[in-house]
């Protein structure tokens, strides 16, 4: 969906924008009949959850405002890469950065901030691909949140409250609330992504992935 740009693929899905049929309606219809809806965290993500389909968010970038709201909603987040430490950072570090850097969303001159330390990576395709499947799997039988998503909920809630009480946050109560609310979600981060990359042991798995140039 979205603007008419061909990518070169069309063999292996329905190139819609590019075809007669584009419209805002069919967007609509598209968007609420769909099995689920599946992008990242661009304004068309907001459509769908507000048309109350199942929603698969990948390479979110968004650590405080983008939530898998619905039980059926599930959410992998990008990686970031440390051009000081010159490699990935595992999840527990990046929840203990500074508010007023990792929120990109915020303003172009906490991107530039971020910018100089730090590079957004993102997914792979296979983590990708897992929580597709994942997606499918839980569509037809939810099964119960395994530790490492529960733990990955309660560190993301949990480092989301600490940047709601200090730094950009501290000083704008509408900014503060809403990003509380944002809190208070019944989807999950994917089951695959969250074991293995929650907790410094997911540091000992990246050193698989290519070191990634400043």
């Amino acid at each position: 969906m979205g603007d008419a740009v061909p990518f070169g693929y069309e063999d292996y899905y329905i190139d819609y924008p590019n075809t007669p049929f584009r419209s805002e309606i069919m967007d609509l219809f598209l968007l609420k009949n769909c099995k689920f809806f599946w992008g990242t965290n661009s304004g068309i993500i907001d459509t769908a959850f507000l048309l109350g389909v199942p929603v698969l968010g990948v390479n979110i970038t968004d650590f405080l405002f983008m939530r898998p709201y619905k039980s059926t909603d599930r959410m992998i987040y990008k990686h970031i890469f440390s051009r000081e430490m010159q490699r990935l950072l595992s999840f527990e570090e990046v929840f203990k950065l500074p508010g007023d850097i990792i929120h990109t969303n915020m303003g172009m001159h906490i991107f530039e901030q971020f910018n100089k330390k730090y590079r957004l990576i993102e997914n792979t395709s296979s983590e990708i691909y897992q929580a597709i499947v994942e997606m499918c799997e839980n569509l037809d039988d939810l099964p119960e949140e395994s530790l490492y998503q529960v733990e990955f909920k309660k560190q993301l809630n949990q480092c989301s409250q600490s940047w709601i009480c200090g730094g950009y946050y501290h000083e704008n109560i509408e900014g503060a609330c809403r990003a509380a609310i944002k809190t208070c979600f019944n989807g999950r981060v994917g089951r695959d992504f969250s074991e293995k990359n929650l907790g410094y042991a997911s540091m000992i798995n990246e050193q698989r992935r290519i070191k990634y140039d400043a």
